[in-house]
């Protein structure tokens, strides 16, 4: 059929079914394949390249600063306020002890310090008094009034009111020193946390009589904390203080923190899994030795803040530390 147009041209007819043809094309599978075959090679040389310039452990585990809590002073325990894995605040009371003979004994140093106080100014008053004398005697005895036995008494009479003011303010001082002993073992039978953090484990119970830096808890410092992961010694070589590292942690492993190498190699790592006898087949087991690798945890609050978690020592992670070796 000629297709009349303006200008007189025709086109042909085209062959039947030649246009479905041109339409209905595909991407053969040899290019498909070809294409999957360079992804995945791609993909390959992306893993080799990052595996060499970095090195991982999945055997981490956060770590913290303990601080043992104990008593100052002998007593017994009348109350403990905080179970393990509660949080605590610097200042909170965490243990009571039994404070009715520190109690009393308190009443007992203040009243005896104030005795103390009365009698030193009793003696500061003798002797203001004989010192008067003293000075009335002398000018009596420049005049001939008195005879000197009459002088040399009221000379006497002010060294013993020295005396006496001494002895009273040694007394006044001991009073005042037991006065403050007896407060501070009151003060200190409300034994508080020092610092804000988490209770990491439980010493005592109520009940028990405490000596002097007796641990009653530990606590972990969640402000100073970090991370030991194991590495093979292959390892180590290409890990440098200093270097980059990723963390995630297991129990959020949606939200990743990022630190440095702050030692490497410094402790061992747990070697005291029990290895089966040796036998007679000539068999042995080789014991991979690994060396522990502390990284340190950057802004640490800031990312408290954002992702609204709390990091506890014990929590176990993944690392990799980005070496560029």
């Amino acid at each position: 059929m000629i297709d009349a147009r303006p200008d007189g041209a025709g086109t042909r007819e085209e062959a039947p079914g030649s246009v479905g043809r041109r339409r209905g094309r595909r991407v053969s599978p040899i290019v498909i394949g070809l294409m999957l075959v360079l992804a995945a090679a791609d993909y390959a040389v992306y893993i080799v390249l990052a595996d060499r310039a970095s090195q991982s452990s999945d055997e981490a585990n956060i770590e913290g600063m303990e601080v043992v809590v104990s008593s100052r002073i002998v007593g017994q325990i009348a109350s403990l306020a905080k179970e393990e894995r509660a949080a605590v605040v610097k200042g909170e009371v965490l243990a009571s002890l039994e404070s009715t003979g520190f109690e009393a004994w308190e009443r007992e140093t203040v009243a005896g310090e104030e005795l103390a106080s009365q009698n030193m100014a009793q003696a500061q008053a003798r002797l203001d008094e004989a010192e008067g004398d003293l000075e009335k005697a002398t000018a009596q005895l420049q005049a001939k009034v008195i005879a000197q036995k009459q002088y040399d008494t009221k000379a006497a009479a002010k060294t013993s009111a020295e005396t006496q003011l001494k002895i009273a303010r040694a007394l006044a001082g001991i009073a005042e020193a037991q006065a403050a002993t007896a407060k501070a073992n009151l003060e200190w039978a409300q034994i508080k946390s020092p610092i804000d953090g988490v209770v990491a484990r439980k010493w005592s119970v109520a009940g028990i009589t405490v000596q002097p830096a007796q641990s009653i808890y530990t606590l972990y410092n969640l402000d100073r904390l970090w991370v030991d992961a194991d590495f093979r010694k292959g390892q180590l070589a290409r890990i440098a203080i200093g270097d980059r590292a990723e963390i995630r942690v297991d129990a959020f492993p949606e939200k990743k923190l990022s630190g440095r190498v702050e030692s490497v190699g410094v402790s061992g790592a747990s070697l005291s899994t029990l290895l089966p006898p040796g036998n007679n087949t000539g068999n042995f087991t080789q014991v991979v030795r690994k060396r522990s690798v502390t990284i340190s945890i950057d802004d640490l609050g800031a990312w408290k803040k954002e992702s609204g978690k709390t990091l506890l020592p014990g929590m176990s992670a993944t690392v990799r530390i980005w070496t560029g070796r």
